[in-house]
């Protein structure tokens, strides 16, 4: 090749090189007739230890920001269970003897006064903001496990699964009827696979089972949440699917639950997993819950906006290829927290408001098709409310303009929120809607978020009358 062309190629490549970084184009096809999961609710991981002021229990503004400002709608509690009994109640597993259970509270050692943080917490979520609780399990009491000594991979020896189920069964009886607050639903082991508690997949089906049958012994309607592993990195066909296949399990279960963790290869890496959690849990009716949304590398700090960009891509992948009714981040209120013991805000917030305040519980995910790789989009329609809520996260390194078609959703102008490092949740101009097409921009970088009302259904042909009857139409 000569020179000439050579330098006149070479130059042609960089300039597309350098204006493909300016702005690239996506087609985005929004469908409201494909319709996927309900919207269950948004949620967050709150510490209940108040000792340590990780949580901003003495500063109100705190939990108006979370609550309201962001709008949580749900609350995972990382409870101090393992302080709840610690010492044997009595050696029958069939009775509570509640002199001992109601000593907790009147005890000021470090145990005593961390039950009573974890049941003030449960009131004042109940209670004052009305937020469901779902506590989760971290850990046993010594006395419990085979070896004391371990911080981790602790054993609870199949020998002790009655008493285990006894102390939980007091735990929600306590809750219910000495203070008022109903749980629903409950995680009996956060991170089996060895976080603190270490179990196999066949273990803690028959825990559930224990557990499960001391419920219904007691007129206890809460459900189980489960596995909630750590990461698709266990596998589901290991750990859900044999859980499943044991009619009696299954039958003590709410939802499939996993964290999102262990994501060095990037936020997509367990998109195929993801499907599959989906799919195991749609076979059997379960709703699928991601109860612990992050991402890793732990190198990132997780109170810098590229943190919090990489986790809402992770909550993205949950939603669309995960199924997921609900999601709770990791974390709302307390160590790695969205919202800080000062009421102070961490970037984490601002992007989860793009879908917190925006997408109402009980709202469908609907189909989204985007053209592009790095222009992840995802759809939700409320029938009852008649909105539309559609989410654009541009990961690519330039700006993108996105070419969106709705089928199916007539609306007549969105309204536009976008987050970014430099603009917290802002609200823009609204963007008129022609027949049913638009155009918008991305920076990279970038979240937006394009709500609206649908316009109300005219012109349906009433029903035919019955034979010989005439109406008047109008």
């Amino acid at each position: 090749m000569p020179p000439s062309i050579s330098r006149g190629l070479a130059s042609v490549l960089l300039l597309f090189a350098l204006t493909s970084r300016v702005a690239g184009q996506a087609n985005l096809t929004v469908d409201g007739n494909q319709t996927y999961q309900t919207i269950r609710g948004w949620g967050g991981n709150v510490y209940s230890w108040m000792l340590n002021g990780w949580n901003g229990w003495t500063d109100r503004r705190v939990y108006d920001i979370a609550f309201n400002e962001l709008g949580t709608t749900h609350v995972r509690l990382v409870t101090e269970f393992e302080c709840w009994e610690a010492r044997n109640d009595d050696e029958d597993p069939e009775h509570f003897n509640w002199d001992y259970f109601a000593s907790r509270f009147e005890q000021h050692d470090t145990g005593a006064l961390l039950v009573q943080s974890d049941f003030n917490m449960m009131d004042s979520l109940a209670h004052r903001f009305g937020k469901p609780v779902l506590p989760g399990i971290w850990n046993v009491p010594n006395w419990m496990v085979t070896d004391s000594t371990l911080a981790r991979e602790r054993d609870l020896p199949r020998s002790k699964h009655a008493e285990f189920a006894e102390s939980v069964a007091a735990y929600l009886l306590w809750a219910k009827n000495r203070r008022g607050i109903a749980i629903s639903e409950i995680i009996l082991a956060n991170e089996p696979d060895g976080y603190q508690v270490a179990y196999s997949p066949e273990e803690l089906r028959d825990l559930i089972k224990t557990v499960g049958a001391k419920f219904r012994r007691e007129g206890l309607t809460t459900k189980i949440v489960a596995p909630d592993l750590a990461s698709p990195y266990y596998d589901p066909e290991q750990w859900v699917a044999p859980l499943l296949a044991d009619s009696m399990a299954a039958s003590c279960l709410s939802a499939i639950s996993y964290h999102t963790y262990f994501v060095d290869g990037g936020p997509d890496q367990w998109n195929a997993k993801f499907e599959r959690i989906a799919g195991l849990a749609r076979s059997s009716g379960l709703e699928v819950y991601f109860t612990e949304i992050g991402t890793t590398p732990w190198s990132i700090p997780n109170t810098t906006w590229p943190w919090a960009f990489e986790c809402l891509q992770m909550w993205h992948n949950v939603l669309t290829h995960g199924s997921a009714s609900r999601g709770y981040q990791w974390a709302l209120l307390g160590r790695d927290q969205a919202v800080n013991a000062d009421a102070s805000r961490n970037p984490i917030f601002h992007a989860l408001q793009q879908f917190f305040l925006h997408v109402p519980v009980a709202a469908r995910r609907v189909a989204a098709q985007s053209s592009h790789p790095d222009l992840l989009a995802s759809a939700f329609k409320h029938a009852a409310q008649g909105t539309l809520t559609i989410v654009l996260i541009n990961r690519a390194p330039a700006a993108l303009t996105v070419n969106l078609a709705l089928q199916n959703l007539p609306v007549s102008s969105l309204e536009a929120f976008r987050t970014s490092a430099q603009e917290p949740h802002r609200q823009l101009a609204g963007l008129p809607v022609a027949d049913q097409k638009l155009q918008v921009t991305l920076e990279s970088q970038t979240i937006l978020t394009l709500t609206g009302r649908l316009a109300p259904e005219r012109d349906v042909r009433p029903p035919s009358p019955p034979t010989g009857v005439r109406v008047r139409l109008p």
